[in-house]
């Protein structure tokens, strides 16, 4: 079982991108779970496929009590349904590397972590850093891999400024250039490549 931690601001196209995530990989065969805080609460009605299962954590707006639901709703959700992939969408305040660190020591058998994913939306993001919240600079530092979301809008000056400021914030992540409202060929090699688990991803062109 793969753990995929995914972050990100509001409006950043974040339940999109895990909608059409879980869809690829049910499409796939596998089984996936998706677990949501109640800023999700809504958006993942519309969801049909009997390959994925979405649980709520409720009471996540306080850090040690998200914790704790996360470790309850993902050890039941183990339990009931035995998913290859568990999906998790953070709070944008919530940190991701905590959130990590309290599930790995869990005791459940053959779980793994995917590299932690941040989305962005390059049209609203600040690249002004004096202006950006702190919780938002961690969870940029926090990530693996950033994605640039709904890049099929925005426009080149804008995607290379934000690559350009998140390099320099995260000099060490991967960042890719995908499209979740209409999947293009970036975003079935992102979700692919955390399928396959094939190891560092491809950086996005300049």
């Amino acid at each position: 079982m793969k753990i995929i931690i995914i972050n990100g601001f509001p409006g950043s196209g974040k339940t999109t991108t895990i909608k059409e995530m879980a869809k690829s990989f049910a499409d796939k065969g596998k089984k996936v779970v998706i677990i949501f805080t109640e800023e999700g609460r809504v958006s993942y009605n519309d969801i049909k496929n009997t390959n994925i299962i979405t649980k709520e954590v409720l009471n996540a707006c306080v850090p040690c009590s998200l914790r704790f639901n996360l470790e309850s709703t993902l050890k039941n959700a183990t339990r009931e349904s035995n998913p290859d992939f568990v999906i998790i969408e953070l709070l944008s305040t919530a940190s991701s590397s905590q959130i990590k660190a309290s599930l790995e020591p869990m005791n459940i058998p053959d779980m793994s972590f995917a590299p932690v994913v941040n989305i962005v939306d390059p049209k609203t993001f600040i690249t002004d850093i004096s202006k950006l919240p702190k919780f938002a600079i961690d969870r940029i530092k926090e990530a693996d891999i950033i994605c640039l979301n709904k890049t099929e809008s925005a426009k080149d000056e804008n995607i290379r400024n934000v690559k350009d400021f998140l390099r320099n914030a995260n000099p060490d992540s991967t960042i890719l250039g995908i499209s979740a409202h209409k999947p293009d060929e970036e975003f079935r090699s992102f979700t692919d490549q955390l399928l396959n688990n094939d190891g560092r991803m491809r950086d996005m062109k300049s």
